[in-house]
């Protein structure tokens, strides 16, 4: 790999990181953190998805989901409850306790981004936003993920 590449790779690695730094900090005032508020947006699109689902949707290791879940379902976020097909199996929703944040996580999301793009004009954005998902397309075309 050329100096380039690997210097893209990394830049795109330190913005994604300070982006989640950025987010944890701009939603300390909610009490929640980026991967507990994502986790609670992607409950919102989807009604009951099993916990081994949703692991895999957010990519993470199933324990870490259970860490997840433990703490949002200690504050009343979320609920687990036994599939009724398959009592091993453990379904996800989304507690109605967890609406009132919703929009106070997407306003925290909003304002990430906002100070992440300050002083980055439109065009910019719109090519920026094109380059990244053609990089997803790419990767994603290559090997998708999960598999070897």
């Amino acid at each position: 790999m050329d100096r380039r590449a690997q210097a893209l790779g990394g830049l795109l690695h330190e913005v994604a990181r300070l982006l989640r730094t950025r987010f944890d900090r701009n939603a300390r005032p909610l009490r929640l953190t980026r991967a507990q508020a994502e986790l609670l947006l992607v409950l919102l699109d989807r009604r009951s998805p099993t916990q081994s689902a949703l692991a895999s949707s957010l990519g993470v290791a199933p324990i870490t989901l259970a860490r997840l879940l433990r703490r949002l379902e200690k504050a009343g976020l979320v609920r687990r409850l036994a599939d009724a097909g398959d009592r091993r199996v453990r379904r996800v929703q989304l507690a109605s306790a967890a609406l009132p944040l919703i929009g106070q996580v997407r306003a925290v999301g909003d304002r990430t981004m906002a100070q992440a793009l300050e002083g980055v004009s439109a065009q910019d954005r719109q090519r920026l936003a094109a380059v990244l998902g053609a990089l997803k397309v790419n990767l994603l075309r290559k090997q998708p993920l999960g598999t070897t």
